[in-house]
């Protein structure tokens, strides 16, 4: 029984594994006939994905709008609690929303279905954008943070 570890089979096949995880993949591929059957079943998975046309998924008008209404109603929660935000959640929530856009950034780019997934996600996330964007500022607004020089340059409120 092999305890080979499936998501570096995955990452091995996408060609976003470092060079050493390489090197051990390709090592244990040469012994392992389990993983080496699991690397053919892998790679043919990718091929039929491959050969999908997305063009032809037809996304009901029905369901953009239900997402239209979740959003919606997410948002109106976010907008009735309290936040207060100091300088040190403020430092810190910078931090994460940048780890974020670098994640984001990478998982599309490094993705070889990247350019589909960036279409869907840039049409999805305007949904989201407006009602964020609203909520953001109402908030930022009642707070010192706001004032300060910086968020005044980068046009925040």
């Amino acid at each position: 029984m092999c305890n080979f570890d499936k998501e570096l089979l995955y990452s091995y096949v996408d060609e976003t594994i470092g060079e050493l995880e390489k090197i051990f993949v390709e090592e244990h591929l040469k012994y392992c006939t389990r993983c080496q059957n699991e690397l053919r079943e892998i790679r043919d998975f990718d091929k039929k994905l491959e050969e999908l046309n997305y063009d032809d998924i037809v996304i009901p008008n029905r369901l953009f709008i239900i997402s239209e209404q979740v959003v919606e109603n997410c948002i109106s929660k976010i907008e009735n609690e309290q936040v207060s935000i100091q300088y040190s959640n403020y430092k810190e929530g910078l931090k994460v929303m940048l780890g974020i856009a670098k994640e984001g950034y990478r998982q599309i780019y490094d993705n070889p279905y990247g350019k589909k997934v960036g279409e869907k996600l840039n049409k999805y996330s305007n949904l989201i954008k407006k009602q964020a964007k609203k909520v953001c500022r109402k908030k930022l607004s009642k707070t010192r943070v706001v004032n300060t020089k910086l968020m005044k340059t980068l046009k925040v409120v």
